[in-house]
């Protein structure tokens, strides 16, 4: 192609060639970079030849601006924890004052009952007889006594105040106290063995216990049919008083004598 343009450029073909070598010179606005050309320029070229190498410059395919890379977005800094209020503990609820109340006491429930057969009629519900009766004093058995009496024991109830309870009081047990007995039988002149005894007590040489002048007495207890069914055993026994009969010469009675005997307690066992 370079052989068949003239050796003689015109002015116009110089003036082209320097534009296209100053558009090949200048930086490409759309990319960035340098146009490269052939080595060996034509030396003319023609009317038509500017034009296309401009349309060529601008047909060049636009390559897209590289996008910068997005900054990472800043991480939102975590919010503190809410700080929970320290919780007071709670002041215990103090219950209200109950109101008094009597203690629930434990029934004593008696063992047996009406119901029990008797040991003299050996019939349910039937009381055993009082008139048969022995009475032992040191081992020696007396069936001539008519009435014993004074068989008895009692605690007093000993009032006890508590504070604030002005309607009633608490009565407590008090000591045990157990009555003298009373012996009562028939005269015998010919003897005088219960004042003897009497006196024996008071000077204290009585047998078993001696210094003390104490003695140990039993009653036992008589079924109709004068079997023993039971016995009162009476401890540390002492005579405290003695009573002779009445002299009475209108009355025609027979005359008895009586002793009472104190003693420290007594207690019982079904024979």
């Amino acid at each position: 192609m370079a052989a068949n343009l003239p050796t003689s450029a015109s002015p116009k073909a110089i003036t082209a060639r320097s534009r296209v070598q100053t558009v090949a010179a200048e930086p490409s606005r759309a990319q960035g970079s340098l146009i490269a050309l052939p080595a060996t320029a034509p030396e003319w070229i023609g009317p038509h030849g500017e034009e296309q190498l401009a349309l060529a410059a601008m047909d060049q395919p636009k390559k897209p601006a590289p996008k910068p890379a997005p900054k990472p977005a800043p991480k939102p800094a975590p919010k503190p924890a809410p700080k929970t209020p320290a919780k007071i503990p709670a002041k215990p609820k103090t219950p209200p004052p109950k109101a008094w109340q009597p203690p629930v006491l434990d029934l004593v429930v008696p063992v047996g009952g009406g119901g029990q057969a008797s040991n003299s009629t050996k019939e349910p519900g039937d009381p055993d007889v009082a008139y048969a009766f022995n009475l032992t004093i040191s081992g020696t058995k007396y069936g001539m006594f008519s009435e014993i009496g004074g068989l008895s024991w009692k605690a007093e109830p000993v009032p006890v105040r508590s504070g604030g309870n002005n309607e009633w009081v608490h009565s407590m047990r008090g000591p045990g106290k157990f009555e003298p007995l009373t012996l009562k039988r028939g005269w015998f002149a010919s003897t005088g063995e219960f004042f003897n005894l009497l006196q024996l007590g008071l000077q204290g040489t009585m047998i078993p216990t001696g210094a003390a002048g104490r003695f140990i007495l039993t009653i036992e207890c008589l079924d109709r049919g004068y079997q023993p069914i039971g016995y009162y055993d009476f401890t540390e026994c002492f005579f405290v008083e003695y009573t002779g009969p009445g002299f009475n010469s209108m009355s025609g009675q027979v005359g008895f004598e009586q002793i009472r005997v104190a003693y420290d307690y007594f207690t019982y066992k079904p024979a």
